[in-house]
């Protein structure tokens, strides 16, 4: 994960980019000895305008797709596949920053795209799961949403970086919620906990089917380093 910005007197231009890719062993599923558990590609770029002290009108764009396929076990369909689906996102509203590394961005007015590389008719996918009717490639629709952001260090060896997204069109919602926080040991080793839970009955569910929360966490130990 990598930010870079411009920040002038009242010209702000904030640019992220990610990548995530995690890998697990399948014990249960008889067709494969290992799967794709974490796939994301995003980009992300918001800019605004100072109109008032922490007041910014603001817009932002943001792409994330999926480069792998992530199996259904014991199944040769896919979760999720290369540019399956893909996530285009624009919004227009107002910023207001109440801190520093802090943004309650809300915006009245929000396109969102979804569009899926694989067709349901080619037996791998169902694009029922990313809201897609059946026999189409592509949604587009427009919303609203609500996007907060905070990074908070408390002291030096601890770092909790939040981010929540919501959007609605009206008849249902997606909320996102991504919690990291991370701890460190000594110069190269950090431990991080993410807590991500998620909720969204925008896709299409058969019959009596009725959307859940989604819940993840992971607990990992590694290596990191500062680039200054």
């Amino acid at each position: 994960k990598g930010q870079i910005g411009y920040y002038g007197d009242k010209l702000t231009w904030e640019n992220t980019g990610e990548w995530r890719l995690g890998v697990a062993t399948t014990p249960n599923d008889t067709l494969r000895k290992h799967n794709i558990t974490d796939d994301l590609f995003r980009l992300y770029s918001k800019v605004g305008y100072q109109v008032i002290n922490k007041l910014y009108i603001s817009s932002s764009a943001e792409f994330q797709t999926t480069l792998w396929s992530a199996w259904n076990e014991n199944a040769q369909t896919v979760k999720t596949a290369f540019l399956t689906p893909i996530r285009y996102n624009m919004t227009l509203g107002v910023d207001y920053k109440p801190m520093r590394n802090m943004s309650i961005l809300i915006s009245p007015l929000a396109y969102k795209m979804i569009y899926s590389f694989y067709g349901d008719d080619s037996g791998k996918v169902n694009v029922n799961n990313y809201g897609i009717e059946a026999g189409k490639h592509i949604i587009n629709e427009v919303g609203s949403s609500l996007r907060f952001y905070w990074k908070y260090k408390p002291v030096r060896e601890v770092s909790l970086e939040t981010e929540l997204d919501f959007y609605t069109n009206y008849k249902r919602v997606e909320v996102d919620w991504e919690i990291d926080c991370d701890f460190i040991i000594n110069r190269f080793m950090s431990v991080r906990l993410e807590l991500h839970p998620r909720y969204d009955n925008t896709v299409i569910m058969a019959g009596d089917e009725r959307a859940k929360i989604q819940f993840k966490e992971l607990i990992s130990f590694g290596f990191a380093h500062k680039f200054r």
